[in-house]
């Protein structure tokens, strides 16, 4: 069974020569490496010519999805296999994809998991790969989305993804799947060392903007009829992170009323301590990988992290639908 692995790619100079390099230990013999550039004004391009089999680049940036679109065009392969530009693969990873879908004929794509390793020892990378790593373990082998570090499709029910959304296509594409009565399955030994270093300002920005996207695909698929089922809410968001969300929404409110009413401040004491029964087994998982230190950090970063989570989520329910349109 040939494999199609593809890398879309946008100014990725800083990363793409490890990822392209782990591939290439990882690449089957019969299987063909292609690359996408999104109209990279870095040296993205000429990193992808020493490794890619094919490149094609945009004369505009148009996107990451675009890229995945114009990749699927390109690819021979009847396996489908995309990995974003700063992640790096294991030796076994690509076999272990194109030996899960021989043995496994219903099942239609597969995703994968970041490791708890990560290169950048500061707190927010680390931080975010390991909320990552965590949330995707707990979640079930039955799974309703993409993620786009690692997924792999077969080609002949392969959609395209949807170019409206900037960092959320491959959980529109998976909804879409699902809704056709396709199996998506989630490897969780297939892992992934992610090696982007995550900055305050892009990480605030990727916390509103995944949750925007999130909205959107939640009102366009009827994602009501989803939650709590399963195992999970909905998509990759699963149902404990969803009502901690909301928690720490209810205290943000209950805390500025209480400006102007002291008597709703009691109400704010009833609520911090069930945003943080919901989010306990995540900092304590903290506290286990990084120490006591590192769990203290994140308790206020966690709850922030919601407030900008929640106001995704709020701009999405509430203009996401005619954005779309």
């Amino acid at each position: 069974m040939k494999a199609s692995v593809m890398i879309p790619m946008h100014n990725a100079g800083k990363t793409l020569r490890s990822c392209l390099e782990a591939l290439r230990e990882a690449m089957p013999a019969d299987a063909e490496l292609l690359a996408v550039d999104d109209y990279s004004t870095d040296n993205s391009y000429a990193i992808a010519a020493e490794y890619a089999d094919r490149i094609y680049r945009f004369e505009s940036h148009r996107g990451r999805a675009a890229a995945r679109n114009a990749a699927i065009e390109m690819a021979h392969g009847e396996i489908l296999i995309f990995v974003d530009s700063d992640v790096i693969v294991r030796k076994e990873s690509l076999n272990l994809i194109i030996e899960f879908f021989c043995n496994h004929p219903e099942v239609s794509a597969v995703t994968g998991v970041l490791s708890k390793e990560h290169p950048n020892p500061d707190f927010l990378s680390q931080y975010k790969n390991l909320y990552m790593h965590y949330t995707f373990m707990r979640a079930p082998e039955d799974i309703r989305f993409l993620y786009g570090s690692i997924h792999a499709l077969r080609k002949e029910i392969v959609k395209k993804y949807d170019t409206t959304l900037s960092l959320t296509d491959d959980t529109a594409l998976g909804q879409d799947l699902f809704r056709a009565g396709k199996v998506i399955k989630l490897l969780k030994t297939l892992q992934v060392v992610h090696l982007k270093k995550c900055e305050w300002f892009s990480l605030i920005r990727n916390d509103f903007q995944v949750p925007y996207d999130w909205a959107c695909i939640f009102i366009e698929k009827q994602g009501w009829l989803q939650l709590g089922k399963g195992g999970t809410g909905f998509a990759h968001a699963p149902k404990e992170q969803l009502l901690a969300i909301m928690a720490a929404s209810l205290c943000s409110l209950a805390g500025g009323f209480s400006l102007w009413r002291p008597a709703v401040f009691e109400v704010l004491l009833v609520l911090l301590p069930v945003w943080f029964l919901l989010t306990l087994k995540f900092h304590w998982f903290l506290k286990r990988e990084r120490g006591f230190v590192f769990f203290l950090k994140a308790l206020p970063w966690t709850f922030f992290e919601h407030l900008v989570m929640a106001a995704g989520i709020t701009a999405g329910l509430l203009t996401g639908q005619f954005v779309k349109k």
